[in-house]
């Protein structure tokens, strides 16, 4: 990533499709701010019977308040 703002000198983002329930819901977002990500984008649903796009990965709002 950092390379990529070097030869660009544009942001980078991240979209995390981490498993909410995975051990690494907050490590690999982490790690993508350490690479050089500036923006980290996270799934919210209001509710995970909703099977809407990415709802695996979705955070409800207590999840999301806790990050």
């Amino acid at each position: 990533m950092k390379d990529v703002f070097s030869l660009t000198n544009v942001s980078i983002g991240f979209a995390d499709h981490a498993d909410p329930a995975s051990e690494q819901k907050n490590t690999i977002p982490a790690a993508a701010l350490g690479a050089g990500a500036v923006v980290i984008e996270k799934h919210l649903t209001l509710g995970k019977s909703m099977k809407l796009e990415d709802h695996e990965s979705a955070l409800n709002p207590d999840e999301f308040f806790t990050l």
